[in-house]
């Protein structure tokens, strides 16, 4: 099975700026958190050429103290409906919320889920089933309406990907 790996923020919905940190991460809020334009449709153009779609992402807002997980959880529900409106579907979610600065003290560790290591990459590759004993992305995007064009254009009749890689990975 084929796949496109995404990361959620940048990717999926827009980063914002919080004044008070001085810092531009991923939503906190409810209002902050908001898809980018044509990412539904470019998910559902992914979906129909068959191709699996799983959001692998670093998630350490809570471990920082900056949201609690209702709140990753409604951010969740809110993507996923807003995809599923437009015709699209996610087929598997995958966060690491460790960071090794955390506050949160059970959430403070290196480990091998947190990219640029492997380790959720593997787990969304397995439960995909994506070919293969080892990930290799092929090619990284930033816009994925774009990735979504190219991949509908290296379709060939037979309805595979061009390419020999068996997963893509998008991200900011």
């Amino acid at each position: 099975m084929k796949a496109v790996l995404l990361d959620r923020d940048g990717v999926i919905n827009a980063l914002v700026y919080h004044q008070e940190a001085g810092v531009i991460d991923a939503p906190f809020t409810r209002s902050q958190f908001k898809l980018l334009p044509r990412v539904p449709e470019a998910i559902r153009l992914l979906n129909d050429l068959g191709l699996s779609i799983a959001i692998v992402s670093n998630q350490p807002g809570i471990a920082k103290g900056h949201l609690k997980a209702d709140m990753l959880k409604a951010f969740e529900r809110t993507m996923l409906s807003q995809i599923h409106a437009a015709g699209g579907r996610i087929d598997g979610t995958y966060y690491c919320l460790h960071h090794p600065e955390a506050k949160v003290r059970k959430l403070r560790q290196h480990c091998r889920c947190r990219k640029p290591e492997i380790g959720l990459l593997e787990l969304a590759a397995a439960e995909l089933h994506v070919g293969g004993p080892h990930v290799r992305p092929a090619f990284v995007a930033k816009d994925l309406w774009e990735a979504a064009q190219l991949i509908r254009s290296e379709m060939t009749g037979t309805g595979q990907v061009a390419s020999s890689a068996n997963c893509l990975m998008a991200q900011p």
